[in-house]
C-alpha cells in the first residue's frame, strides 16, 4: 500500500518499494491496532501511555529488521532468502518483523511486570 501511495523512497538502496508514507501509515495503524490489541488482552492493569510506547516500539523495531534483512539480501547479491514460499520471498521474509519486534515486546512485558 504504500508503494502505491507514497512518493517518497524511505530506503531505496535497500528496498526500493519502500516509502516513507507507507512507513508512517505502519507506524500509526499498528501502534492503534497494538493499543487495542493490549487493551483487549490486559484489560485496565497496564496504562494506555505504557502500551502505547510499546507499540511504537515495537513498530519502529519491526520495521528496522525488515529494513536490516533487505540490507543483508542486498550484501549477499540475493533477491529472495529462500525458496519455501515461491514469490514471498523466503521464510526470512515472513518473520523478520516480529524476529526484531519480539525482544521489545518481550522487554515492555517484563518491564511492566507482566512476567
Amino acid at each position: 500500500m504504500g508503494s502505491a501511495l507514497g512518493k517518497h523512497k524511505m530506503a531505496p538502496g535497500l528496498s526500493p518499494n519502500k516509502s516513507i508514507e507507507g512507513s508512517v501509515a505502519g507506524l500509526v495503524i499498528g501502534s492503534i491496532a497494538g493499543v487495542a490489541l493490549w487493551r483487549v488482552m490486559l484489560g485496565g492493569c497496564v496504562s494506555d501511555l505504557w502500551i502505547g510506547a510499546m507499540s511504537v516500539a515495537a513498530v519502529c523495531s519491526a520495521q528496522a529488521g525488515d529494513l536490516a534483512k533487505s540490507y543483508l539480501k542486498r550484501l549477499r547479491g540475493v533477491k529472495d532468502t529462500g525458496a519455501f514460499f515461491p514469490g514471498h520471498g523466503g521464510v526470512l521474509d515472513r518473520f523478520d518483523a516480529m524476529i526484531a519486534a519480539a525482544p521489545v515486546v518481550l522487554l515492555f512485558v517484563s518491564m511492566c511486570g507482566l512476567l
